[in-house]
């Protein structure tokens, strides 16, 4: 069930994008024209474990995409620290409770691993930004999106 509150928008975003509010009914942004804008994850595939067909058909399914797609849209990419704060704590927890000196070890070892990662990594995300002058419009350009790029489960 999806709540009601309300979503605070900082003035910086404000004059940059004129977001009016959030229609948590119909899951997009209304902006102050009453026009209407979206978010889509792209789902990420690592290229060096996936087989070459399926490749092959994610690269044809966005070009498709793109011939059909005429209206605006933004493609955005995310740098996000990547967060191991689960895996440490879990770490942390066996740490404490293990009674083999050697395995202690490799525990610990693992932890470090872990804290690096967090250090010293980044999480790369995508999103495909779209724009629809109304929620008619929005209407139809959602159901190009989810016929060519699928719903992204």
């Amino acid at each position: 069930m999806k709540s009601k509150q309300k979503i605070k928008i900082f003035s910086k975003t404000k004059s940059i994008i004129p977001i009016n509010r959030y229609d948590f009914n119909n899951d997009y942004y209304i902006n102050d024209d009453d026009s209407v804008m979206d978010l889509f994850k792209i789902r990420c595939r690592d290229l060096t474990t996936t087989n070459a067909a399926d490749v092959e058909m994610d690269m044809m399914n966005l070009t498709n995409f793109f011939r059909k797609y005429a209206d605006d849209l933004k493609i955005i990419s995310i740098n996000i620290p990547t967060n191991c704060q689960k895996q440490i704590n879990y770490l942390n927890h066996k740490i404490d409770a293990c009674k083999n000196e050697y395995c202690k070890k490799q525990l610990i070892k693992k932890r470090e691993e872990a804290i690096w990662v967090e250090k010293n990594r980044l999480d790369k995300e995508f999103y495909i930004m779209i724009f629809a002058a109304n929620k008619d419009k929005y209407r139809a350009l959602y159901e190009s999106i989810m016929a060519t790029l699928g719903s992204n489960e």
